[in-house]
């Protein structure tokens, strides 16, 4: 399997809108080191002094490990068996390329729930930063359109992998309207009944096509 942001990071063409201007600024995709993700996350999103301490503790990823989690991906692609199936990068946004605006880590060796034996990306983490947020911050967010951005990369990747844009998920609560708006649709595991949500095929396609990314 071959992650498509390696070997052509000029084909996904990211822009931010910046608030309240409502100006589109351009941004970039960065690979997540444990170095970037120490500066970028961990050291930046849950140190922001303009959001009350207690609305930052109750946001459930608050706790994700972005460090440990980009150091052992590293160490797989360092290895001999490095297979490059997990990605994890973020988005930073032009005037603030010092501030990751959002994150995602994906894997690409599972399966899809809505067409049984067929390959699918899986998305694990993802994550505006909390000023972004608009249950933080309301109408004062720094940057909406991160968290498309961020899923249409990974259904990006499933289609540049032969997976025809298969992306599954199993979203916190607080994200399943998001999800729905993006068009993914609920699909159950009969393994054990547990619902995740599933996009591809040209609904997955359309996301690719708005940012005028190639197929």
């Amino acid at each position: 399997m071959t992650l498509l942001l390696p070997n052509y990071p000029p084909v996904l063409c990211i822009t931010l809108t910046q608030c309240p201007s409502e100006v589109k600024r351009p941004a970039r995709i960065v690979h997540l080191n444990p170095r970037i993700a120490r500066k970028l996350i961990m050291g930046a999103w849950w140190r922001e002094s303009s959001i009350p301490r207690h609305l930052l503790d109750q946001e459930k990823d608050q706790g994700w490990d972005w460090v440990k989690l980009a150091d052992g991906i590293q160490r797989e692609q360092d290895s001999e068996e490095g297979t490059q199936k997990r990605c994890c990068v973020a988005i930073t946004a032009e005037n603030r390329t010092l501030f990751a605006q959002g994150a995602i880590f994906y894997r690409l060796d599972a399966l899809s729930l809505e067409k049984p034996g067929l390959p699918a990306v899986y998305v694990e983490w993802v994550a505006s930063a909390p000023r972004n947020r608009r249950n933080l911050v309301g109408k004062n967010a720094a940057f909406t359109g991160t968290g498309e951005n961020l899923v249409a990369i990974a259904i990006a990747d499933s289609i540049y992998n032969g997976f025809d844009g298969r992306v599954l998920l199993k979203p916190l609560d607080t994200a399943v309207e998001f999800y729905k708006k993006m068009r993914f649709e609920k699909v159950l595991d009969p393994a054990d009944g547990r619902s995740y949500y599933e996009i591809g095929g040209e609904m997955a396609k359309a996301h690719i096509r708005l940012r005028g990314w190639k197929l």
